[in-house]
């Protein structure tokens, strides 16, 4: 019930939202009462939220105040779900009324800050045009990307424009020490089995070093950035003002591997050494259905990358050097294990598709150990290989020495 009452929520919000929205800014009387800010929302509750919003809020002094997002889903699109599958998800470009945005953020309990940005009257004209030929149809709908094309790129294209360069040559040198997978684990580490999924699914295209011009896919980035930018007069951005009830905590990446560790690598570890002491066989019930959940959750995050590179235009989600670790037969094993009719027909595939697993866990811990993939998959290799390991080793164990039921 809370579900569907969430999602009616969500659809009357859209409703009221899609009213109060306006197709593109009203035109400029007095270009010296035209101001720009800028506003950078904390990460919310939600996982959308998690990497937090920005926005630019445009005022005409007496006339009127506006803020204008990048960061709306097109749900017009008759194909959304299709498209939002296959990597082709649609965002729109509006105009909100000031007053009814910051109730929004502020009734969610969000921080946000808010910049003046300092502009020649030249620079108001030409970032003014941009943000007008930008909510004009049809370039008010745009090919989302997450990294590369999405709410806080587009601000921050925008004002590098309106500065010449001049935030691009700010960042562009600055070697962040994080790549993209490093972020989502941030960002994702008080959801820790999304943060992890999209982990283990994301190929090697995720693991380059950011450039501070890169991370500015995050709104935080672009706040940073944008406040050492400069312009004719100064900084770029001044007048810092904090409005909300704190920030959010973003909680410990390292949670994700140390939790998935007690979870699912410790029972394994527990009963491969009562298998090899000779104390559990197929006949054992936890042992046997703990390894059937274990593969039943590995098919099931397998399947979903097998998709993803099949169907999904998400390059991130091709070829992951993860496939050697999890497979989507691991479903089919599973359910052998409680319903093949022969033991010993049984005992013969599990075991040569066990031993498989075996050498191929060895294959990618050398491509790991030694670097022979660019992918980041110590993280994954620590959590899915030694869970993988030990459960093809116990039955490896169980169906060449345990005796026939």
């Amino acid at each position: 019930m809370k579900i569907i009452f969430k999602i009616i929520k969500l659809l009357a919000l859209l409703t009221i939202t899609n009213s109060l929205y306006a197709k593109v800014l009203p035109e400029i009387k007095d270009l010296s009462k035209l101001t720009f800010k800028l506003q950078t929302f904390s990460p919310g509750l939600s996982i959308p939220e998690k990497y937090g919003h920005i926005q630019l809020r445009v005022q005409e002094e007496g006339r009127f105040d506006q803020v204008v997002s990048w960061g709306m889903y097109d749900f017009q699109d008759p194909n959304f779900l299709k498209n939002f599958l296959k990597g082709h998800t649609n965002y729109r470009v509006i105009a909100f009324r000031t007053g009814a945005s910051m109730r929004h953020y502020k009734k969610l309990k969000r921080t946000f800050w808010e910049h003046d940005i300092v502009l020649s009257s030249k620079q108001k004209q030409i970032l003014y045009d941009a943000i007008q030929m930008q909510l004009t149809p049809p370039n008010n709908v745009y090919l989302y990307d997450f990294f590369k094309d999405n709410c806080s790129t587009r601000i921050r294209d925008l004002l590098d424009l309106v500065v010449s360069g001049g935030l691009k040559k700010v960042s562009q040198k600055h070697i962040l020490g994080m790549s993209y997978r490093d972020t989502v684990r941030k960002h994702q580490s008080t959801t820790w089995m999304t943060g992890l999924g999209l982990s283990v699914w994301a190929n090697h295209t995720m693991d380059q070093m950011l450039t501070g011009w890169e991370a500015m896919y995050l709104p935080s980035q672009v706040m940073v950035y944008a406040e050492q930018a400069t312009n004719e007069s100064g900084f770029l951005l001044i007048n810092k003002k904090e409005f909300g009830q704190g920030d959010i905590p973003e909680g410990w990446p390292w949670w994700d591997e140390l939790g998935l560790i007690f979870l699912f690598v410790l029972p394994f570890l527990f009963f491969f050494i009562k298998t090899v002491r000779s104390q559990v066989s197929t006949s054992s019930f936890l042992p046997k259905a703990w390894i059937s959940f274990w593969w039943v959750f590995t098919g099931f995050l397998s399947t979903i990358m097998v998709l993803g590179w099949l169907f999904s235009d998400l390059v991130i989600t091709h070829h992951s050097a993860n496939l050697w670790l999890l497979w989507p037969t691991d479903f089919l094993v599973a359910i052998l294990l409680w319903f093949a009719k022969s033991r010993q027909k049984l005992s013969r595939v599990i075991y040569y598709y066990a031993v498989c697993h075996v050498i191929t866990w060895f294959v990618h811990a050398g491509c790991t150990i030694f670097g022979f993939w660019e992918q980041q998959t110590f993280s994954e290799f620590l959590v899915f290989g030694s869970s993988q390991l030990l459960a093809s080793l116990i039955l490896v164990s169980w169906m060449k020495y345990a005796d026939p039921d």
